[in-house]
């Protein structure tokens, strides 16, 4: 197992070095790059040397640190500031929309599994449209009807109409949160109807109905462990799923966190070149916190599923 643990280790960090590299070559490519054709021949004004240098040197200042302190032109505070007040926007709505996912995902899950031998293509449906159609659009849906309410002056459990962009209030969060939850939840329902269904018909579980267990009771007791032992199975590739929806979210409700920040300053350049050092920056940080997470849930896996099953 540690073997596995560490062959784990050293890929996670192999991909991220790599990663890494790849955005500093791809930052460094001059806004004004052109190609031409000379003589049959297709040439570029892209100076190599210059551009080794500019590789080099980005290198050299994310591996010391040194760009946390950079100001960004039009921007309040360093890079450092900005990564830590977007990264704990980002992080907030993150581990809010995975708790969100499960309390709705699992109910919806053991709703849907086939425990009767009967499937609604309704019930099917509500989880698998969601699953089918393009994370952008199932989270402009959800923007549409943040701004349908808004407009309209509608409250929701007693509060003010919420606005459905921007962060001046805790509460604006709620709408990101609610889009970043939809995939997931859909994913683990299914995970966990196809869980229930896989040991419904065991021997433990008849020979509990035939004592006269409650359904209830057979699903808390008898077929959780299963459920919980796939969702934890499945977590790396639903932290995969929320990354990649997260920058659509946070651009579609112009929300700042980490990956707003990261594209609105990549999309505005500033003349000194400070957005490039803060585009880097944000960047590998991004970068950091996907695979240091990936890793954990990854080797949490590979430590806790052999227990649960044993």
């Amino acid at each position: 197992m540690y073997r596995k643990i560490g062959f784990k280790l050293i890929v996670s960090i192999s991909m991220l070095i790599f990663i890494c590299f790849m955005v500093i070559v791809m930052a460094n490519i001059p806004l004004d790059l052109d190609f031409a054709e000379v003589e049959g021949k297709i040439i570029s004004n892209l100076n190599k040397e210059i551009y080794k240098e500019d590789i080099w040197n980005s290198i050299k200042l994310l591996t010391s640190g040194k760009f946390l302190k950079h100001k960004v032109l039009g921007k309040s505070g360093d890079v450092g500031e900005i990564i830590k007040i977007a990264m704990g926007r980002s992080m907030r709505i993150f581990f809010m929309a995975t708790i969100l996912s499960l309390i709705i995902g699992i109910p919806k899950g053991i709703f849907d599994s086939r425990r009767k031998k009967k499937q609604s293509t309704f019930k099917l449906l509500q989880t698998l449209i969601p699953l089918s159609v393009p994370d952008v659009l199932t989270i402009s849906l959800v923007q549409l009807a943040a701004l349908y309410l808004y407009t309209n002056e509608i409250s929701i459990l007693g509060m003010k109409p919420i606005m459905h962009i921007g962060y001046e209030h805790w509460s604006q969060s709620i709408y990101p949160t609610i889009a970043l939850a939809l995939v997931p939840a859909a994913y683990i329902a299914r995970i966990t109807a196809s869980s229930i269904e896989v040991v419904y018909d065991r021997d433990y579980i008849l020979a509990a109905r035939g004592k006269g267990a409650s359904e209830s009771r057979i699903i808390l007791n008898h077929i959780m462990r299963n459920i919980i032992t796939d969702l934890i199975g499945s977590f790396p590739t639903i932290a995969s799923i929320m990354f990649s929806s997260l920058f659509i979210v946070e651009r579609i409700f112009y929300f700042p966190g980490l990956a707003f920040e990261m594209l609105n300053i990549y999309s505005r350049p500033a003349a000194d070149g400070s957005s490039t050092v803060a585009f880097l920056g944000l960047a590998v940080i991004l970068a950091i916190v996907y695979f240091a997470l990936y890793t954990i849930l990854d080797i949490t896996r590979q430590v806790l599923i052999p227990r649960l099953k044993n």
